[in-house]
């Protein structure tokens, strides 16, 4: 999978997410008109690459079936390797700092990571989109603007402070940002996909 496109592997990922859910949701593996109807396969630039990649790689089974009327049926279903690739790192110890950690020096990149730092600390999970706008609350929020904190944001990540990480569950998409000193096992997991409740995560 690696070899492909960022996009069509992004595509994949979140194919697979869907699958596990309409499993668990009705304990059965979805057929192919079930698949053809998930959002990630209609939204797919490539639908046969990316589906073929998955078989390829091991991530989906297609078993054919007998259906009415002497007609046949693919049934889909997600293995174990499939499972292993999008579930979340084990979490590591945070790295062992001998000397004091530099801290942003800049106001709005200080913000960002004090709140992420102490949300945490006391959630022991990232916030998610609706619970980091708590960290403009206040007078900060009239005097710095989305554009700023989206900067700030790009600004944390290009310097490796932070990185972007998805997760997927039943109610959709939503995305974390991660100290990586204190978090290190998402270290190289910019931008991916996990599988993953809203409580796990």
């Amino acid at each position: 999978m690696e070899t492909l496109d960022v996009s069509v592997v992004n595509d994949a990922r979140r194919m697979i997410c869907n699958i596990l859910y309409f499993e668990a949701r009705n304990a059965t593996w979805p057929i192919g008109s079930d698949i053809s109807q998930m959002g990630p396969y209609k939204a797919a630039e490539n639908k046969s690459e990316m589906i073929g990649a998955l078989v390829e790689s091991g991530m989906i089974e297609i078993v054919k079936e007998d259906a009415y009327r002497g007609g046949v049926r693919h049934r889909y279903s997600v293995t174990a390797a499939g499972r292993a690739w999008l579930a979340p790192p084990e979490a590591q110890l945070p790295a062992v700092f001998g000397h004091p950690v530099p801290l942003p020096e800049d106001e709005v990149e200080y913000r960002i990571y004090a709140y992420h730092h102490t949300f945490f600390q006391r959630h022991g999970r990232w916030p998610n989109g609706m619970e980091r706008a708590n960290a403009f609350g206040g007078s900060m929020s009239k005097r710095i603007s989305p554009a700023r904190r989206r900067q700030a944001y790009d600004d944390l990540v290009q310097d490796g402070t932070l990185v972007n990480i998805n997760f997927w569950n039943w109610r959709g998409d939503y995305n974390c940002y991660v100290i990586v000193r204190y978090s290190p096992e998402y270290a190289d997991q910019h931008g991916t996909t996990f599988y993953a409740p809203l409580d796990k995560a």
